[in-house]
């Protein structure tokens, strides 16, 4: 968890660094650059610590357990946190489902692909505005 934190946070520094170097013209598109590697990261940090920190407190507890109590007694002592690492853990499978939804929502291509992988009609994009102004131009010459 820590390695890919550091990488993402680096990366993330680097790219909102050069970002602001940008023209003030890009400004809109800066801004919306911004807050799309914001919520990356803060849904990596949401998804992943949780159970990244309770896997931590497990083992801490196992240590200090082990030095106490029996073999035998270590996991039922341990059963609340168990239950607690499976809940957090659903969180960072959320992650999965989660970062293609962002970038569903952040860029216009890949919302045309994952319409044509489904089969959907493309909406907005330069193509489909090209096809109906060819139609239009067909139907304007047909009804000369």
């Amino acid at each position: 968890f820590s390695f890919p934190l550091l990488v993402i946070l680096y990366c993330t520094v680097s790219i909102v660094g050069h970002l602001r170097g940008r023209q003030l013209a890009q400004h809109t598109k800066t801004k919306k650059a911004l807050c799309f590697i914001t919520v990356v990261v803060v849904l990596f940090i949401i998804c992943f610590l949780p159970s990244n920190t309770t896997q931590l407190l497990i083992w801490v507890k196992t240590q200090s357990l082990a030095s106490i109590l029996p073999a035998d007694e270590v996991c039922a002592a341990m059963e609340d946190l168990t239950t607690a690492f499976y809940t957090t853990i659903s969180l960072t499978y959320l992650n999965s489902m989660l970062d293609p939804v962002v970038y569903y929502f952040s860029s216009p291509a890949f919302k045309n692909i994952c319409r044509k992988a489904v089969h959907l009609e493309l909406t907005n994009t330069v193509e489909s505005s090209e096809k109906k102004t060819r139609e239009t131009a067909s139907q304007s010459i047909s009804q000369l």
